[in-house]
């Protein structure tokens, strides 16, 4: 399963106009320079953004459910560690 993310991610970094097409068709009137400011801003790497978690963790009404806890406790990041460590990610992105 987080091999085939990973595979979905590298889709999305590495073919832009097939990826905006397709934004464009489910974003409907959405003009090509809005979704391309998404499209850039979008994190590219491939481990997820701890303070994109934080923030996730913040944005219900009530804060004292789970707003405390710290992006660490709620990732798991050892199956995109061993995608890494075996070289996969690597090989995917042509990297040596």
């Amino acid at each position: 399963m987080v091999r085939a993310m990973v595979d979905a991610l590298h889709f999305y970094r590495t073919r832009k106009e097939v990826v905006l097409k397709i934004m464009a068709k489910n974003a409907r009137g959405i003009s090509r320079s809005v979704l391309e400011r998404g499209y850039d801003s979008f994190n590219k790497d491939t481990y997820p953004a701890l303070e994109g978690i934080k923030n996730i963790s913040y944005s219900g009404d009530d804060r004292s459910q789970g707003g405390d806890g710290r992006p660490e406790d709620f990732v798991d990041f050892r199956f995109l560690d061993e995608l890494k460590k075996s070289g996969y990610l690597d090989k995917l992105y042509g990297r040596s």
